[in-house]
């Protein structure tokens, strides 16, 4: 998890031209291998400009009030520093789909903006870190 947000910050520090607002959607199975470490990683982000850290539970062990004391801004919940979950992977674009919708969206309903190119890469790049994450945790403790 801490892996994930410290690239995601490279990653959005080094894309230009520079988004108007930065976003980090964490994907995750809500259990830190390393819970301090990803804690720490998540105040970097703030400290080096990201304005939102949101996080996407997938699966029945999610932690989600773990999940929610990282994420930004706090207290967690709105449009930024939310928590979603689902239930498994079936739902997950639907779900990454909703959760672009709260992301772009004001308080009072209309659009904020269209994720640009690299948003949508920095959102794919998510999704493939957490399933390169799964292959990982597979090899290691086979059925």
């Amino acid at each position: 998890m801490a892996g994930c947000i410290n690239e995601a910050v490279a990653q959005i520090n080094g894309a230009a031209p520079a988004s108007a607002r930065q976003i980090i959607d964490l994907s995750t199975d809500g259990d830190p291998d390393d819970a301090t470490a990803a804690a720490a990683a998540s105040t970097a982000a703030q400290l080096a400009g990201i304005d939102a850290l949101n996080a996407l539970g997938v699966g029945s062990g999610v932690d989600v009030t773990y999940l929610e004391s990282i994420v930004f801004p706090q207290p967690a919940g709105g449009s930024d520093g939310f928590v979603t979950v689902t239930a498994d992977f079936t739902a997950y674009a639907q779900e990454i789909a909703r959760k672009i919708q709260i992301e772009t969206r004001t308080a009072g309903g209309k659009v904020e903006s269209i994720p640009t190119l690299g948003e949508w890469a920095i959102i794919l790049l998510g999704a493939l870190l957490m399933l390169m994450g799964g292959a990982v945790l597979l090899r290691r403790f086979p059925n």
